[in-house]
């Protein structure tokens, strides 16, 4: 698999193609590497915002299903903690993650790099968090006015 990472982008296609020949070793790496290359020229076509919808996706699901280490995961896998959620007004997925009570998984996108003043919908992520006392003093502590 390092020889297919360094002619590809290391997108989610060779991923998954790494996992299904893992459980299907007669699939052919030929074929994975062309799947690949499309999904490269897709995204390459389609622009940077499909690019974070697809990078972004798995910390959205990590989010939603409430799961911390899958958070992780989606983050140490490229994902950023400074993304946006999907829909018209830009909305941080620090808010999100504050929306749910999560303080895990809001420590975890603290740490890395979530802007704890960043509005989202006109709010601040520490009015957001103003009916949980433990989500209110992590934001402080990492600088939230």
């Amino acid at each position: 698999m390092e020889g297919l990472s360094a002619i590809c982008c290391g997108c989610p296609t060779l991923v998954a193609c790494a996992i299904l020949y893992a459980k299907v070793p007669k699939l052919r790496w030929g074929l994975c590497v062309l799947g690949c290359l499309a999904g490269c020229l897709f995204t390459f076509f389609a622009g940077s915002a499909y690019d974070d919808e697809v990078r972004n996706g798995p910390v959205e699901a990590a989010l939603d299903n409430q799961d911390p280490a899958s958070l992780r995961r989606a983050l140490d896998a490229g994902g950023s903690a400074r993304a946006d959620v999907g829909g018209d007004e830009p909305y941080p997925v620090l808010l999100k993650a504050i929306d749910y009570g999560d303080v895990a998984s809001v420590e975890i996108l603290l740490q890395r790099g979530a802007d704890p003043n960043e509005k989202g919908n006109g709010k601040t992520p520490l009015a957001a968090a103003s009916g949980n006392p433990k989500i209110a003093r992590l934001l402080k502590r990492y600088g939230a006015r």
